[in-house]
């Protein structure tokens, strides 16, 4: 099934994603939240990229994020060194985060991944995306 977009123009159903993301988090169920923190992470991903002129047509993750940074870099939305190096490194787990939701998930009949690996995943990609979402995509280097 191929997502859906338009979960991101409604204000409830995102709000139905994170509370799903949520409760699985809180009750330690990392390895459930993996594929659903995918796709949220994904959707946002795609939801920026297009809100910037940038095509998602047949795009991977690490493919988006790649040049949703290069937008971030081309702008100078962000100025910190060690900031601009975390999300470059970042790019390269992408494709991981892609391998660990298809093959050591519940998104399909996997073996699971162990569950302090799952939370490990889990809570960078939480991070990752809190951050992202928190900065303007703006030339002004703002925080939201």
């Amino acid at each position: 099934m191929k997502f859906d977009k338009s979960i991101f123009k409604s204000e409830k159903r995102v709000e139905l994603l994170i509370n799903d993301i949520n409760e699985k988090v809180a009750k330690k169920q990392f390895e459930l939240a993996i594929d659903r923190v995918h796709t949220l992470f994904k959707g946002y991903i795609e939801v920026m990229c297009e809100s910037k002129g940038i095509s998602i047509q047949d795009k991977s993750l690490d493919a988006l994020y790649g040049e949703l940074l290069k937008y971030i870099h081309d702008n100078r939305i962000i100025e910190e060194g060690v900031t601009k190096d975390i999300l470059s490194s970042s790019k390269k787990i992408m494709k991981s985060f892609d391998y660990a939701r298809n093959n050591r998930s519940f998104a399909h009949t996997n073996n699971i991944m162990k569950q302090n690996e799952a939370e490990f995943l889990c809570l960078y990609i939480i991070d990752l995306y809190k951050f992202l979402s928190k900065i303007s995509l703006e030339k002004d280097n703002s925080i939201a």
